[in-house]
């Protein structure tokens, strides 16, 4: 029969770098070999003929190659090894950057692969947006909810998108309720990446007011049937993947995720009288129609319930408390030839909460509908020119009920229906006359039915370089936001609510220090205009009288300034060390005709700061860590000797500093046709005292207010398992 020997090298499929102390095993014999420095391997006296490889790596996905061996020679191939959960490649981008970039021009943006994605998404919440809260200038001080800010924006003010899905209900949460938690819809393991853009960028989803968070979803394997089994601190998952058909021509994929964090939450607090689980299930089929066309249907569906168990439930307590969300999304790109490509995209995003008391009457219940259609096309009709453009048109219905209960009776406090249509084109030309240099404007224009208004969003992005390996970018734009429905059913008679505004300049600087070092830097300044604010609903003190809520209405009265600079040392390789170290100063004021105050998201000092380190192909281990000066106590709140008080300023009181650091260690163990990584992870490590604001009380007479926070998370050890065949 005779033996021969497998050589080759194992790289890293997005950036062809080599890959150091990877496993590489023969499955049938269990000879392994480790590659060396440049990726190399050699496992000698393998017996001839078909033979699978497989290749394992701490943070990569698992790898089976076939090969056939000769007698007497040897068999040399080349392995490229994907980041995070995917299994398949075929292609090696041999000169990619290790730094992710989405967009030139926009001086401040981070772009997270899958391995970041899996490494910082934590044991506790198992979710994707964990792990967004660390990148630099991210600001969040709430270890239950998964929404963020950024430069003195809250989260209605953020645009987010899954595969190009734009829309506020990508959450697990109660809605109609207020201080719950929340998680994101979407499993970590099937994504691709996450990119953040900050700054003026360009508009191709919905319109938004501040920053943009993409998700992208990888496709399923094309090679053969995989299955990963993950069991964490919070909830329980499965992704399925595999070819369809064929000719590696299509490929399916399969995830299912059910929770336990109601169970986790308890040990946390054993006072707790509230329990919250969720299930959900996502599945992606890519199909190559042909060569040059490519189909992608992708499904996503949620449902989280609440109950809350107190000791003496009143009329209003709700058991349970559900919302369910459906997604299917249909996306087709057709490229004609090297030039010009053009893509169609339509959705259907179904989205509906129920929240019941104990004797099962119904005290908020609702559903939205979002209906999108979008198209886009790219054409390079030369070097140096590149043009996009697109349209998209939107239709939203939305009904809700809202009602309390006593012991006798029933109010009604809403009862609405409301839909409405939106239609926006948009166009962008990049022109690149050297290497040195791209010059980027685009405009976007978009009416709104709601409000019965058209508005211009134009942007200008630069980038110039300045020398070898230090390049300067700036940025400016304009940026509009509808409001939503629900803020159009709380408005004064005869008063028209008008879109939000804000213009946004930004300078940044970024040297590279080496292939795995870079240094960037910015500086920014926003304007807003005709932002919204809910009036009549804060209890408040003035000329020395308390002044009670009257009839809650939106009314764009605000007008406002942000300014804030950012720096961000950051390493990325395929070996070794990893992460980031940032820093982030904000201001963000808002005046109306009678006051001045800090935004409810101002956070003046935000230190964001990742580390992961590949030990050896078996181990890894990282850190995180998140420091903010924190927001404001939002209302008319004091603070003395004795504790809480109102007062006459607005946002004067901050929330206590909050500071986490979270350590993790992963180990793999590589079985003759499975994978096993156990990892280890100690959450709020220092055990520091952090706080989130939560529901208060006043009384009127003393004018004392109840304490307005409660802690978070603990020091907290937790540990998960995960299985691939």
């Amino acid at each position: 029969m005779g033996t021969g020997r497998v050589t080759g090298s194992v790289v890293e499929a997005r950036t062809g770098a080599p890959l150091v102390a990877v496993l590489v095993k023969i499955q049938s014999t269990s000879q392994q070999s480790f590659s060396d420095g440049d990726g190399r391997f050699e496992i000698a006296d393998v017996p001839s003929g078909a033979q699978t490889v497989l290749v394992s790596v701490v943070g990569y996905g698992l790898v089976r190659r076939d090969v056939t061996v000769v007698p007497g020679a040897a068999v040399d191939v080349t392995i490229p090894v994907a980041e995070g959960a995917s299994t398949y490649v075929e292609d090696v981008a041999v000169s990619a950057s290790p730094f992710r970039e989405s967009e030139p021009g926009v001086a401040s943006q981070s772009v997270l692969g899958s391995r970041d994605l899996l490494a910082l998404r934590g044991l506790v919440a198992d979710d994707p947006f964990r792990a967004v809260q660390v990148l630099p200038g991210v600001a969040t001080g709430d270890d239950f909810r998964a929404e963020f800010a950024l430069r003195g924006l809250g989260p209605s003010n953020i645009g987010i998108a899954v595969d190009g899905v734009d829309s506020p209900l990508l959450f697990h949460t109660v809605r109609g309720v207020q201080d719950t938690g929340s998680l994101g819809l979407i499993n970590s393991d099937i994504l691709e990446s996450a990119t953040l853009l900050a700054g003026p960028h360009p508009q191709r989803f919905g319109s938004h007011l501040g920053s943009r968070l993409d998700f992208t979803t990888r496709d399923g394997s094309r090679e053969r049937v995989t299955v990963r089994g993950v069991l964490s601190a919070s909830a329980a998952s499965t992704v399925w993947e595999g070819p369809l058909g064929h000719g590696k021509k299509a490929g399916w994929l399969v995830a299912v995720r059910k929770s336990y964090i109601d169970w986790l939450l308890r040990q946390i607090d054993s006072t707790t009288d509230t329990t919250f689980g969720f299930t959900d299930a996502q599945g992606k089929f890519t199909f190559d129609v042909t060569p040059r066309q490519v189909l992608r249907v992708t499904l996503l569906a949620g449902r989280s319930v609440l109950r809350e168990l107190e000791d003496e439930p009143g009329p209003n307590t709700l058991n349970p408390a559900t919302n369910t969300t459906f997604i299917a999304n249909l996306q087709w790109r057709f490229t004609p030839s090297a030039r010009f490509a053009v893509s169609q995209q339509a959705y259907l995003l179904k989205a509906d909460y129920r929240n019941q008391v104990l004797d099962g009457r119904t005290r908020e219940e609702g559903g939205d509908l979002d209906l999108t259609w979008r198209s886009a096309a790219e054409w390079n009709p030369r070097p140096g020119h590149f043009i996009e453009f697109g349209a998209q048109a939107q239709r939203l219905d939305a009904d809700r009920i809202d009602r309390r209960f006593t012991t006798r009776s029933e109010f009604t406090l809403l009862d609405a229906t409301r839909n409405a249509w939106s239609a926006a084109g948009w166009a962008q030309y990049r022109w690149t006359p050297s290497a040195r240099v791209s010059v980027t404007p685009g405009v976007r224009v978009e009416r709104w039915s709601l409000i019965d208004r058209t508005e211009a969003s134009p942007w200008l992005l630069t980038e110039f370089a300045i020398a070898t390996g230090l390049r300067a970018k700036f940025g400016a734009g304009i940026q509009h936001q509808s409001p939503s429905i629900d803020q159009s059913l709380f408005t004064r008679p005869g008063v028209r609510l008008v879109p939000e505004g804000a213009t946004t300049i930004e300078a940044g600087l970024e040297q590279r220090l080496g292939t795995a070092w870079r240094l960037a830097g910015s500086a920014y300044h926003r304007r807003d205009d005709d932002r919204l604010r809910f009036q009549d609903t804060e209890v408040r003190v003035a000329n020395n009288r308390v002044i009670l809520p009257t009839v809650p209405h939106w009314e764009n009265t605000l007008a406002g300034e942000t300014r804030g600079v950012e720096f961000t040392l950051e390493r990325k390789s395929a070996n070794g060390l990893n992460g980031w170290l940032s820093y982030a100063w904000s201001k963000s004021d808002l005046t109306d005709a009678s006051e001045s105050f800090a935004a409810d998201f101002d956070q003046r000092h935000t230190v964001n700061t990742y580390v992961s380190y590949r030990w050896s192909g078996r181990t890894s281990l990282s850190a995180r860590m998140r420091y903010g000066s924190n927001f404001p106590i939002q209302g008319y709140i004091g603070k003395d000797l004795v504790g809480y008080l109102l007062v006459d300023k607005r946002n004067g009181v901050l929330l206590p500093a909050y500071s986490r650091l979270d350590l993790r260690a992963d180990r793999t163990f590589t079985y003759r046709k499975s994978r096993l990584t156990l990892f280890m992870e100690v959450v709020n490590a220092l055990n520091r005292e952090n706080f989130r604001p939560t529901s208060t009380g006043v009384n009127i007479t003393t004018r004392r207010i109840f304490d307005p926070t409660e802690k978070l998370f603990p020091l907290l050890p937790v540990a998960g398992i995960l299985v691939e065949f």
